[in-house]
């Protein structure tokens, strides 16, 4: 019969001390951030002295802080209690330490805010850099705060810390609107329905203003439609305006200029024969736009029979 052996190995564990400010000392202190969105990641990168050896130095306080990479020193260890990082040392060191954390922002209203504590140091540089130029960014209690627009796109805000060991970011984007030429694309969607007598339409006009604002509609209208109803928020006045009679253009004014999306609707009616008969279908095409798109629906209320003669103009027919 074989003998198994067992073999038990005991570690030794050394207890450790929380250190005092007179047994380490940090230098050349530089914080790297970096803004994506509502996310920011932080580089830690200095210098550290300690004097005597079994001790903990704090690294990083706060309880949104989450360590992702780093160079621990070697005969060290990296430890998380009370919301705090810190570097457990077993002997003497002095060198460098490179500390890379998530920390979670904290929202207030539009702005974001990311805040921990650092080591005291006399002066802490501080980088920050953000992936649009648009950004508006705060740091509280900073001194000598630049801003430098990369040739990249990004934007990089820098600036030095002194007298505390708080380090607060407040960020909000700050989107700037283009100036200049009108930009608008629309999608006009129109539901036409047969009865005895008129043709009426129900026309549905999505404008997205990619670049300026909209204050001005301008539609072409059929000569023979009549405008029912008109629907849509900040409306100031609007005219139909027949100098060319041929071409009626319906003017629509707008008591605040748009900036993002606006919605109109348009009611109307087209007189219609007796049947049977053959109409063709009124189109309201909007003016000054980029591209038009949207659908159109056919049908009726009553025992009419409807047949497509011409589909010029459309893409795709359902019958």
């Amino acid at each position: 019969m074989k003998k198994i052996a067992h073999v038990m190995t005991i570690i030794g564990m050394v207890a450790t001390a929380i250190a005092t400010e007179s047994d380490y000392r940090f230098s050349d202190m530089n914080v790297e951030g970096e803004i994506q969105g509502e996310n920011i990641i932080f580089t830690l990168k200095c210098n550290i002295d300690v004097s005597r050896r079994n001790v903990t130095v704090p690294i990083i306080t706060s309880e949104k802080a989450a360590f992702i990479d780093g160079t621990i020193p070697h005969r060290s260890r990296l430890e998380w209690n009370e919301n705090t990082y810190s570097l457990s040392f077993t002997r003497a060191y002095s060198g460098t330490i490179s500390f890379k954390f998530a920390c979670r922002a904290e929202k207030s209203g539009d702005w974001r805010v990311a805040k921990f504590y650092l080591p005291m140091a006399t002066i802490t540089k501080i980088s920050i850099l953000c992936d649009r130029q648009d950004f508006e960014v705060q740091l509280p209690g900073a001194l000598n705060i630049k801003r430098e627009k990369l040739q990249d796109g990004r934007l990089r805000v820098s600036a030095s810390l002194t007298a505390t060991n708080q380090l607060a970011i407040v960020w909000k984007p700050e989107i700037r609107r283009l100036e200049g030429e009108l930009a608008v694309a629309c999608e006009a969607n129109t539901i036409a329905v047969a009865t005895v007598g008129a043709l009426r339409l129900d026309t549905v006009l999505n404008y997205r203003i990619i670049q300026g604002k909209l204050s001005k509609i301008t539609l072409k209208l059929p000569p023979k439609l009549n405008i029912t109803q008109i629907t849509g928020h900040n409306i100031q006045s609007w005219n139909i305006d027949r100098t060319d009679s041929n071409t009626p253009k319906l003017v629509i004014n707008l008591t605040t200029p748009q900036i993002s999306i606006y919605t109109l609707r348009i009611e109307s009616e087209l007189a219609i024969p007796q049947l049977p008969c053959s109409i063709e279908i009124p189109a309201i095409i909007p003016e000054n736009v980029l591209r038009t798109s949207g659908f159109l629906m056919v049908g009726t209320d009553s025992a009419i029979k409807l047949q497509v003669e011409k589909q010029a103009g459309l893409t795709q027919i359902d019958p």
